[in-house]
């Protein structure tokens, strides 16, 4: 019985010694996943930080990220200027291609340009100095723009009794009219 305790103590020593060494091979592992928004769309340049002291890395244009040379128990924290993510952080502790997270943008969303409805038609303002606005583009309409939201690269325009026009602002330079449909009464419109 003393020769087997005496046996596993010397045993248990050799593996020790060997471990803090490092003659053992460390064994490291990788990880990926993506961060998205709620609409499922990647999103960019969200720097992952990892504990331990790994260099952070930086989701790609699809929301993409990897790192390799990972060992242990490791958090990984996704980090973006006015977002917040779910979950905030996820451990690993082996390889892993499913750490993806879903960012939320909290911040307030920068303007650049406004349209304008303004008789006529529709002005495109460049506010982008608020203390400094300055016309940039215009288009003009069947009617009397009454109201103009704005969604993606167009403009909807109440077009007073003309109905709703609608306008291309991708440029804001040169805005232009690409649709209209008569309404047989006055419309309005508002953002969703």
């Amino acid at each position: 019985m003393k020769r087997w305790l005496l046996s596993g103590i010397v045993l248990a020593l050799v593996l020790l010694m060997l471990v803090t060494s490092g003659c053992l091979p460390k064994v490291t592992y990788s990880v990926s996943g993506y961060v998205k928004d709620e609409a499922g769309n990647g999103i960019a340049g969200v720097t992952i930080y990892f504990s331990g002291g790994y260099e952070a890395v930086t989701t790609d244009s699809e929301g993409h990220w990897s790192k390799e040379g990972l060992s242990g128990s490791v958090t990984v924290t996704p980090s973006k200027e006015g977002y917040t993510f779910t979950p905030p952080s996820i451990t690993a502790t082996g390889p892993r291609d499913d750490v993806d997270f879903v960012g939320a943008y909290t911040g307030t969303p920068s303007v650049d340009y406004l349209a304008v409805a303004a008789g006529d038609g529709i002005l495109i303002i460049d506010v982008s100095d608020p203390e400094a606005p300055k016309k940039v583009g215009e288009s003009d309409t069947d009617g009397v723009a009454l109201g103009v939201c704005v969604s993606g690269d167009y403009a909807y325009v109440a077009d007073g009794g003309d109905g709703l026009a609608v306008v291309d602002v991708s440029d804001p330079a040169d805005p232009a009219l690409v649709a209209d449909m008569f309404w047989p009464s006055p419309v309005a419109v508002f953002g969703l």
